[in-house]
């Protein structure tokens, strides 16, 4: 992990407590890598707003990162599919 979560809640392995991705079929080298990023921009938000990220921005950030790496560069594609699972306060 790469912050220290609280020691009183648990959670499946994602960003914050609301959110959630994951890996499909089957995590990878390109999913460690986007979930990695998933949760620095999670907890960066925390630290900044001292509020979790929204589900959408967050999604927005890692479509916009994964389209990314395909138009520029010439690199290729990221090997995975993410179902991002969250929930918020508003409904």
């Amino acid at each position: 992990m790469l912050f220290q979560h609280p020691t009183n809640t648990y959670h499946a392995p994602g960003t914050v407590l609301h959110l959630s991705p994951q890996p499909q079929p089957l995590p990878s080298a390109d999913a460690n890598i986007l979930i990695n990023q998933c949760r620095v921009a999670a907890q960066r938000h925390l630290f900044t707003y001292q509020e979790p990220m929204p589900c959408e921005q967050l999604v927005r950030l890692i479509c916009d990162m994964k389209q990314g790496y395909t138009q520029f560069g010439g690199q290729r594609p990221f090997g995975v599919s993410l179902l991002y699972a969250g929930w918020c306060a508003s409904g």
